[in-house]
């Protein structure tokens, strides 16, 4: 994870963890040297309304939880908010992210799952669909049997919806994952939902009907 989560005032009253995917770097010369930004201090820059080509990403997670851009704040203090990477990425069509993911991925997730524990997080919404298939793959039961991720269910209303899908899975504490050495002390539900930024689209108000009804994420709805 990059340096310096993003820790709301309420947040551990929640115990939601949103994740993005990384950093941008502005130059070609920048592209998967480690990041020197703290994620905390960019989304304080955010709050405080100050803008960058990553405002809008900020703003339609904030309005995916029915939180307005002038309420962004109240949105921000409920939720804990880290990026997955911690080296500088490219922008859309890049593919830095994923040679990075790669080559670090244990050591990524090692890092999530150790935070993950040291905050008795229990609901993980990833913003990125590459870094949601790049998490520990799921144990084997006891039984033998593997205990298989699943579609939430494809989102129907609005344009573009058959593309629209989001992915939902749940961690069951104390079992070995493969991909991380760390043990989960709780029981962590995890959802993958395309990038705000992605090519296909991203359309709010189909984030929006979904995460109202989950467990867990509906108390801080709005």
């Amino acid at each position: 994870m990059n340096k310096g989560v993003w820790m709301g005032k309420q947040a551990e009253k929640y115990g939601i963890l949103v994740l993005g995917e990384s950093h941008y770097g502005d130059r070609p010369e920048d592209l998967g040297k480690l990041g020197t930004d703290d994620t905390s201090g960019v989304v304080e820059w955010y709050l405080k309304g100050n803008g960058g080509h990553w405002r809008s990403f900020f703003i339609r997670i904030a309005e995916s939880f029915g939180y307005s851009d002038d309420l962004r704040r109240d949105f921000y203090d409920k939720v804990y908010f880290g990026n997955y990477v911690d080296r500088l990425c490219g922008k859309s069509g890049d593919n830095t992210a994923a040679k990075i993911i790669a080559c670090y991925r244990q050591e990524y997730n090692d890092q999530l799952f150790t935070y993950i524990n040291e905050h008795e997080i229990r609901y993980l919404v990833c913003f990125s669909k590459r870094v949601y298939w790049n998490l520990p793959k799921k144990a084997k039961k006891a039984s033998g049997e593997t205990s298989k991720d699943y579609r939430a269910g494809e989102i129907k209303s609005g344009e573009k919806w058959r593309y629209n899908r989001i992915e939902m899975t749940t961690y069951r504490h104390s079992m070995e994952h493969p991909f991380t050495k760390v043990i989960l002390k709780n029981d962590l539900t995890v959802y993958g939902i395309r990038h705000p930024s992605c090519q296909g689209g991203y359309v709010v108000s189909q984030v929006y009907d979904f995460l109202k009804l989950q467990d867990g994420i509906d108390c801080i709805m709005r």
